[in-house]
C-alpha cells in the first residue's frame, strides 16, 4: 500500500493553527478564522494580499515553498486552498444564513404552552367562518390554518428549521389559561 505524499501533506495542512477550509461556491472559497471564529470569503483570483488575511505570508511561504520555473512564489499556496475548498464541497452561504436567523428567532420566543396531549399550543388570535390565525409557538409569526377544527396540526414554519418542527395543537386562548 503506497501513500500519496502530496495528499498527506495536504491533509495535514488542512487541518492548522490559523484557519479551516469550508468549502466553495463556485466563484469564492471560505474559510473560518481559528481565533476569531469569523468566516472569510475569498473570491476571484487569489493574490498574496487575500492569503494573508487567513494566515501570516511567513507560513504560507513555509509551507508553500516557490518550485523552480514558476513565476508566482505562491502558486503552490493559491492551488491548495483551491483544490482543498473544492474537496470539503459546497458551501451554502445563503442556507446557512437561513438557518441562523430562524434558530435566533426560535431562541428569541418564550417557551410554550404545552397542552393535554403534550403538543406545544398555537394560540387562536383570529377566527373566520373559513380558518384560523394563530400565534405559533416556535417563530411567533401569525399563520393561517384551513378548516376551522382544533386539533393538532403541522406549523406552516417548520421548513425554515433544520430537522423540522414537532406538530403543535390549536387551542382557543381560554382554553389555555384555564389549563
Amino acid at each position: 500500500m503506497s501513500f500519496d505524499t502530496s495528499e498527506v501533506i495536504e491533509q495535514r495542512l488542512e487541518s492548522n493553527q490559523y484557519f479551516e477550509l469550508l468549502g466553495h461556491n463556485g466563484d469564492a472559497v471560505f474559510m473560518r478564522h481559528a481565533r476569531s471564529g469569523s468566516v472569510v470569503k475569498l473570491r476571484g483570483k487569489l493574490t498574496p494580499f487575500m492569503l494573508a488575511q487567513v494566515a501570516p505570508m511567513t507560513w504560507w511561504e513555509r509551507n508553500f515553498p516557490k518550485r523552480p520555473g514558476w513565476h508566482d512564489k505562491l502558486t503552490a499556496a493559491k492551488s491548495f486552498v483551491i483544490h482543498a475548498a473544492y474537496r470539503m464541497g459546497l458551501y451554502d452561504e445563503e442556507g446557512i444564513a437561513r438557518r441562523r436567523i430562524a434558530d435566533e428567532k426560535l431562541a428569541a420566543q418564550p417557551a410554550p404552552v404545552i397542552t393535554g396531549n403534550g403538543l406545544p399550543a398555537a394560540l387562536v388570535v383570529k377566527e373566520t367562518k373559513t380558518h384560523f390565525h394563530v400565534r405559533c409557538p416556535f417563530c411567533g409569526d401569525e399563520h393561517q390554518h384551513g378548516a376551522p377544527l382544533l386539533g393538532a396540526r403541522v406549523p406552516h414554519c417548520s421548513m425554515n428549521y433544520p430537522g423540522g418542527l414537532p406538530d403543535y395543537e390549536l387551542v382557543r386562548d381560554s382554553v389555555a389559561r384555564a389549563k
